[in-house]
């Protein structure tokens, strides 16, 4: 992928926007800056052509809200979340629409256990499985399943594994209706319920 870059300064909040660190199907992941501190974070930002799309549109936000309320140091940590303030031109003929939701949360720049070597032994792999049951059970008592446990949903910190990209979880709670997207995840590593769509 080729690296794309700001043309001009894009403010989301208190941060800018630097350069594309990847994308997934609804949304971008930048590299940020704290405006004050200088501090780098990675900023989620959805894609414009969900911008309309009322699902995604709430999904998204729910994303946000959720991960902003859990505290977990294997779970990707939210700093904030809000609306770009205006529009913004990027390199490639893109563009940041007025009105896109963003979150901005921690960013691991060694990467994701996809991009590094495996686990070498036992010892290693057991810690990581463990670290990320202990995640995950906190954020199935906030109502939350992932559904897109895989390497590449994994980033490598100095301090542990830690879980990130919940953007097509799925809440438990009875007024969520508008995150049933039906079959969703990564069909390699997806349950079998989730494959027949027993959740």
């Amino acid at each position: 992928m080729n690296a794309l870059f700001c043309e001009d300064t894009v403010q989301l909040g208190t941060f800018q926007l630097k350069s594309m660190l990847g994308q997934g199907g609804m949304a971008q992941v930048w590299l940020g800056a704290h405006n004050a501190s200088g501090h780098e974070v990675a900023i989620k930002l959805m894609r414009r052509e969900y911008q309309d799309h009322p699902k995604v549109h709430a999904q998204f936000i729910a994303e946000a809200q959720t991960l902003s309320q859990i505290q977990h140091p294997n779970i990707v940590r939210v700093y904030d979340f809000g609306f770009a303030e205006r529009t913004f031109e990027l390199h490639d003929d893109q563009r940041v629409d007025m009105g896109t939701p963003y979150y901005v949360m921690e960013h691991h720049p060694l990467g994701t256990l996809k991009e590094v070597s495996s686990p070498s032994d036992w010892v290693d792999l057991r810690m990581t499985l463990l670290a990320m049951l202990d995640g995950l059970a906190l954020a199935h008592s906030k109502g939350l399943v992932h559904r897109d446990i895989k390497p590449s949903n994994i980033l490598i910190s100095a301090h542990g594994p830690i879980l990130s990209d919940f953007g097509i979880a799925y809440r438990t709670d009875s007024d969520s209706n508008s995150q049933d997207f039906g079959i969703s995840g990564t069909p390699s590593f997806m349950a079998p319920e989730q494959v027949r769509d027993q959740r």
